[in-house]
C-alpha cells in the first residue's frame, strides 16, 4: 500500500495531478475533500509523474508532500518527503506594495484594456515572497524576475530584489538598489530600469526557478499604457491676436502634461502669423518664406499615438482649419493639414491608431452650432467605430479668442485633482469659456479618471471599447441658457 499527504497545515496551498493537463486530479478528492491519496498496490498502479500545483502563498517555504510506503512482506514503512514552496508575485503601483497593478481583463468581446496611464517618473514595483533560506540574513537575488513587453522581448530587463528585513520572506526591487521598473520609449538598464512601450502594452513578468538556474517562467501579465499627448495650433489669418491665443492654449497644455503628468510629447505644432496682403506676389522672398514655414509648421505631425490630443484654433462645420498666406487658394484660404484632414475631420475617416483615448478641442462649431447644438453629432459618432477612443470634448457653439488663453490649464488642473475627465471639461467651461461645451462619450466611459498611477486610489480609466452598437451620450451648455449637465439625448 502506498499513502500520499500534505501537511495538514498546507491542504489549500497545492493540489497534486496525475497529468500535465490537469485532467486528473489526485489531491483533493472528494466531498467533502480528502487531501491524502492511498493507492492499494495489488490492485492499481501508482503514477510514474506526479504534478503539483501551488494554489496559494505558503510562508515560510515548508510546505511537505510525505510519500510513504508500507512493504508487502512485514510491517515496515517507508518514508520519502518532498518540500514545496508556493511563491508568489505581486506587481504594484506604490513602494509599500499595496495598491496592485492590474487591468481590465479581457471578457467575451469586451478587450482587455489598461486602467492606469503611466508618465516618464511614474515606477512600477514588484514583490516575490518566499525565497529565502537564511532567517538570519538580508538576502539578495539578482536578475530573479525578467520584465519582457509586446515591444521588447529581449532580456534586457532583469530585476534584482532585495529582502525587506530578515526573514520577511518579501523581496522587492527597491529604489535604493536603482531597480525601479519605468515605461519609455526603449529599454535599457541603470539607475532607472526601463522596458519599452510603444502603445497600449502586455507586460510580463518572468520568475527564475531555481535563483541562479536561468530558467524563468511567466508569473504575471498585466496591460500598461504609456502616457503620451500631442498638441497643435491653428494659425490666423491677417490677425496677429488669433494664432496668439491659440498658441498659449497649446503651451498651456503641453506644459501640464510634461511638468503635471511626466507624459511624453509626441508632437508639437504652434501656429504662426501670415502675412496676406493682395501685394505680395510669389515672387516676393518674404511671402515664399512664410509660405515654406507654414506648410513645415502646419502639415506634419506624428499623431499615431496620443492618449490626449489637444487642438486650439479655427474650425467650423465640424472640421478644424489651419491658415497659410497662399492669397489665391479657395475657401477662404484654409488649408487642412495633414494632421487633421486624415485623421479628425469625420467626412474624411480617421487616420489614427487604437492608442488614442480622448480628443480635447478648444475651436468654434465642433459638435454643433447655436442653431443646432447637435449638428454634428451622428458624424463624430462614426470616428468612435473600430477605435478605442473614449471622448471627444469640444464645442457646440462659437468660442472666444479670449477663452483660449488657458482654457486647457483649467481642464487639466481638475484633472490632476481627481475629477472625471467629463467633469473635469464641464468645470473648466463653466469656470472661464465664453462659449458652450460639447461633449460625445460612450455610456461605458463616463466615468473615466486620469490620475497617477500612485494617487488613483481606485480611481482609473474605464475600459476600451471599439464598438458603437451602445449608448453615446451628448452633454451641451450654452453660457446665455443654461442646460447644466442636461442630456441632450441618447444617440
Amino acid at each position: 500500500m502506498m499513502r500520499l499527504e500534505f501537511d495538514e497545515g498546507f491542504w489549500t496551498a497545492l493540489k497534486v495531478w496525475g497529468s500535465p493537463t490537469k485532467g486528473n486530479m489526485i489531491i483533493p478528492h472528494g466531498d467533502p475533500p480528502c487531501y491524502y491519496k492511498i493507492w492499494d498496490l495489488s490492485e492499481e498502479s501508482v503514477p510514474e509523474t506526479l504534478y503539483v500545483e501551488g494554489i496559494a502563498p505558503t510562508y515560510p517555504k515548508t510546505d511537505t508532500l510525505w510519500l510513504s510506503y508500507i512493504a508487502k512482506d512485514g510491517p515496515s514503512i517507508h518514508f520519502d518527503t518532498v518540500k514545496f514552496g508556493v511563491v508568489p508575485m505581486g506587481v504594484f503601483r506604490d513602494a509599500s506594495c499595496s495598491q496592485v497593478l492590474d487591468d481590465w481583463p479581457e471578457d467575451g468581446d469586451q478587450l482587455r484594456s489598461p486602467k492606469y496611464i503611466f508618465g516618464e517618473d511614474d515606477p512600477i514595483y514588484v514583490q516575490v515572497a518566499n525565497l529565502g533560506t537564511d532567517p538570519l540574513e538580508v538576502e539578495t537575488f539578482t536578475d530573479v524576475v525578467w520584465v519582457t513587453s509586446e515591444s521588447d522581448t529581449s532580456d534586457t530587463v532583469k530585476l534584482k530584489l532585495q529582502e525587506t528585513g530578515p526573514s520577511t520572506q518579501k523581496f522587492r526591487n527597491l529604489e535604493e538598489l536603482g531597480e525601479l521598473l519605468y515605461l519609455s520609449t526603449s529599454s535599457s538598464k541603470g539607475v532607472k530600469d526601463k522596458i519599452e512601450v510603444i502603445d497600449e502594452e502586455v507586460l510580463t513578468f518572468w520568475l527564475e526557478i531555481q535563483p541562479g538556474s536561468d530558467n524563468y517562467v511567466t508569473c504575471k501579465t498585466v496591460m500598461v499604457d504609456r502616457g503620451e499627448f500631442l498638441a497643435v495650433a491653428g494659425s490666423e489669418c491677417g490677425d496677429e491676436s488669433g494664432w496668439d491665443d491659440f498658441n498659449m492654449a497649446i503651451s498651456e497644455a503641453k506644459s501640464k502634461m510634461s511638468n503635471d503628468y511626466g507624459w511624453w510629447e509626441n508632437g508639437y505644432l504652434e501656429g504662426k502669423y501670415y502675412e496676406t496682403r493682395s501685394d505680395i506676389t510669389t515672387e516676393d522672398e518674404e511671402y515664399e518664406v512664410s509660405k515654406e514655414n507654414a506648410l513645415d509648421w502646419g502639415g506634419v505631425c506624428d499623431s499615431s499615438c496620443a492618449d490626449f490630443s489637444f487642438y486650439s484654433g479655427h474650425g467650423d462645420d465640424a472640421e478644424l482649419r489651419i491658415i497659410i498666406a497662399q492669397p489665391d487658394e479657395i475657401n477662404n484660404h484654409y488649408f487642412d493639414v495633414c494632421w487633421y484632414s486624415s485623421v479628425i475631420n469625420p467626412d474624411r475617416g480617421c487616420g489614427w491608431s487604437d492608442d488614442k483615448e480622448f480628443i480635447v478641442w478648444s475651436s468654434c462649431n465642433l459638435l454643433g452650432n447655436a442653431e443646432t447644438p447637435d449638428q454634428w453629432v451622428n458624424r463624430w459618432i462614426e470616428v468612435f467605430f473600430n477605435k478605442k477612443l473614449h471622448a471627444v470634448l469640444g464645442t457646440s457653439d462659437v468660442i472666444q479668442l479670449i477663452a483660449m488663453n488657458d482654457d486647457f490649464g483649467r481642464f487639466i488642473n481638475r484633472l490632476k485633482n481627481g475629477q472625471t475627465v467629463v467633469n473635469a471639461y464641464k468645470l473648466a467651461c463653466y469656470q472661464g469659456w465664453d462659449s458652450p461645451y460639447g461633449i460625445l462619450v460612450r455610456e461605458s466611459n463616463l466615468n473615466d479618471y486620469v490620475l497617477t498611477p500612485v494617487s488613483s486610489a481606485g480611481q482609473c480609466l474605464t475600459r476600451d471599447y471599439t464598438n458603437i452598437d451602445t449608448t453615446f451620450y451628448y452633454f451641451y451648455y450654452d453660457l446665455y441658457f443654461p442646460k447644466s449637465a442636461t442630456l441632450s439625448n441618447e444617440l
